[in-house]
């Protein structure tokens, strides 16, 4: 699954002032489908791939962030901003602290500043960095390409024992590896 802006930005979020006017009921629905999708991203069989140039900031950070792996150029620029308003990065954060080291992910949450796309690939959140859109576009064809190219289901059981793995003690972790091995 390959998600992309449109017209130069991948994402800004929603509008916070809307969500300011939104009465509790309604505010929780929205909430609530807006968690579904990063519980939706968690559970693809194939994996994500976010394909950002320019602003992927607030909500368009958190879904960069949900998918398994994000392309960027390094002009992109990314960001908590919602923080500057007051609203906590609720989502984010809980990736950020899945991903991201602890002091990084700490700090990109919560400080809510604009944050180049060359510091979060060394921080190890970006895969691969473009030197500008038409860049972007071959590195994407060749990044997606590789995994087409692999087997689907040897990709999906790699993705699913990763993902368990992370929540689990090592040596657990390693048993989930030697069983799926002797599959």
């Amino acid at each position: 699954v390959v998600i992309k802006g449109a017209n130069g930005v991948f994402s800004a979020g929603r509008d916070l002032k809307e969500a300011a006017t939104l009465d509790s009921e309604l505010a929780h629905q929205h909430h609530d489908r807006w968690s579904e999708i990063f519980e939706v991203l968690n559970r693809l069989r194939c994996p994500s791939v976010a394909v950002v140039t320019g602003y992927a900031v607030a909500g368009g950070f958190t879904l960069a962030m949900g998918c398994d792996f994000v392309l960027a150029t390094r002009a992109a620029q990314f960001g908590a901003l919602e923080m500057q308003n007051g609203f906590p990065a609720a989502v984010c954060t809980p990736l950020l602290a899945n991903k991201a080291p602890p002091r990084i992910g700490l700090e990109l949450a919560m400080f809510g500043e604009l944050v180049g796309a060359e510091r979060l690939y060394n921080a190890g959140l970006i895969n691969r960095l473009a030197e500008d859109d038409d860049d972007l576009t071959a590195v994407e064809a060749a990044f997606v390409g590789r995994i087409e190219a692999l087997d689907a289901l040897a990709v999906r059981q790699t993705m699913e024992t990763f993902r368990t793995s992370r929540a689990l003690p090592i040596s657990e972790a390693m048993t989930v590896g030697r069983h799926l091995n002797q599959l």
